[in-house]
């Protein structure tokens, strides 16, 4: 039999699971664990009723899943005589009596006849389960000490944008997104930038007792980036988020970078199915290598938040579509997928110059360019090409100078066939051929458009062998 506890964390210092295990225990004076009371104001059960106790000797081991401290009153006939308490068998952790209270004070709270004692415990963080034993005066209670996992994870809908620039095309807007409002960094100062680090990063919120709370970090990268038309879209009950890249990557964008994706999630103990609140051990993020990015942990107030911050790097250059499933770790094993995709979703990654022999010369007029693209091609890709002079050689000395191409469905790599006219003055002179999407309007300095410079070299001639002349095979290449 398992049963799952929630502790009020107003109550607590730290928010405490109590999971209640079938295994062997008989503590005869000790009937129930419950919530401390403030004071010695009324229960509002007699402990003796199920719905009191958080826990009970019938259950088996006592399982905690947490760190820090809590607080937890212990019933039974004469345990208010306990002098102390212990937590023994667990590296770092503690136990203390605090208060007592007598059959008569709990009778007339409406508690039942029956003796109490306060104990606050002490746990440290945990990577995994640690038994040992809880002494309330002779009584013997075994425990076990379990860390926090995250479950319940989720993208928050912070990360939700439209892309109201329209694909990041010439209506990007150029000015700077709004001021985040101030953030408390560590208990203390102000910061305005993209974000203080360290996960003691929050928002502060009055209450309407006039006291503060503490709340997500929800100035996110979508929702700065909207006016520069990157898109967020939350979907599969919000485990995936489509993050689709604008074309225009560069200029007032960049502002946004290093704004985080926001993740929430639950930190519960194991084997514990009770949402819960209240800090939890450092958590961190597994993902692909192929995904570079960093992770930190803020607490919210009713659940955890998880920043994830995409390198500059990739914000700027990718195109095409990937899936990575990231996992927030120690967890459940639940997982959230973030799609990443440009707009359009594929280009160009690089081009190669026509592969000529220096020492030997250009054999034939006709020579191919390479073009590489980020990602295996879909149906209809199409590319734009164009040939420019670099250094004054005149327009004749190529039969084609521009013109379209489309990549074979699957493959990772084309060619484009050149072909010289060897008009006069062409030789030697500097030539520089760029490639890019071809849906792009104004591809350049975006990762749509790539470009390479090349010399187009004299012809090689080839004479015929007399044949009284020893004859020598030219290698082939």
């Amino acid at each position: 039999m398992t049963r799952t506890i929630l502790c009020n964390p107003v109550l607590f210092g730290f928010a405490t699971t109590v999971a209640l295990m079938a295994a062997s225990s008989a503590n005869a004076s000790v009937e129930s664990m419950a919530t401390p009371r403030d004071g010695d104001r009324n229960c509002t059960n007699a402990q003796e009723n199920n719905n009191f106790a958080l826990w009970r000797p019938s259950d088996g081991r006592l399982v905690i899943g947490g760190e820090g401290k809590a607080k937890f009153e212990f019933y039974g006939h004469g345990i208010d005589l306990s002098p102390d308490a212990q937590l023994t068998g667990i590296s770092g952790a503690s136990a203390r009596r605090v208060d007592a209270r007598g059959g008569a004070v709990n009778g007339a709270r409406g508690c039942g006849n029956i003796g109490s004692v306060i104990v606050e415990i002490d746990l440290p963080g945990v990577g995994s389960a640690n038994n040992g034993t809880l002494r309330i005066g002779s009584e013997t209670i075994a425990f076990t000490a379990t860390p926090r996992v995250a479950q319940n994870v989720e993208w928050d809908d912070a990360n939700k944008a439209d892309g109201r620039a329209s694909g990041g095309t010439t209506a990007v807007s150029t000015a700077p997104p709004p001021p985040p409002p101030p953030t408390s960094k560590n208990g203390g100062g102000t910061c305005t930038g993209p974000g203080c680090p360290g996960p003691a990063n929050s928002v502060q919120a009055p209450t309407s007792s006039g006291s503060t709370v503490t709340q997500p970090d929800t100035r996110t990268l979508p929702r700065c980036a909207d006016a520069y038309g990157m898109k967020g879209e939350i979907s599969n009950v919000g485990r995936d988020l489509t993050l689709t890249l604008p074309i225009i990557r560069t200029g007032a964008i960049e502002q946004c970078y290093g704004r985080h994706l926001l993740t929430r999630f639950v930190t519960k103990g194991v084997n514990d199915a009770t949402t819960l609140s209240g800090p939890a051990p450092a958590l961190g993020m597994t993902a692909p290598p192929a995904l570079h990015a960093s992770f930190r942990q803020q607490d919210g107030l009713k659940d955890k938040a998880g920043l994830i911050t995409l390198d500059d790097d990739v914000l700027k250059t990718f195109v095409g579509r990937q899936s990575f499933d990231i996992e927030i770790t120690p967890g459940s094993g639940s997982r959230l997928k973030l799609i990443l995709k440009s707009e359009p979703a594929y280009g160009p990654k690089a081009i190669a110059a026509p592969l000529i022999n220096p020492n030997m010369g250009r054999m034939s007029s006709d020579m191919v360019l390479k073009v590489t693209t980020y990602q295996a091609a879909g149906t209809g890709e199409t590319f734009s090409w164009r040939l420019t002079p670099n250094d004054g050689a005149p327009g004749n000395c190529f039969v084609q100078t521009s013109g379209t191409a489309t990549a074979t469905s699957g493959a990772t790599a084309f060619e484009l066939p050149l072909r010289a006219t060897e008009a006069a003055n062409c030789s030697g002179k500097s030539f520089r051929a760029t490639i890019a999407t071809a849906s792009v309007a104004s591809p350049a300095g975006t990762p749509f458009e790539q470009s390479v410079s090349f010399v187009l070299q004299p012809l090689a001639t080839v004479r015929v062998p007399n044949q009284n002349t020893p004859q020598v095979t030219r290698p082939s290449f």
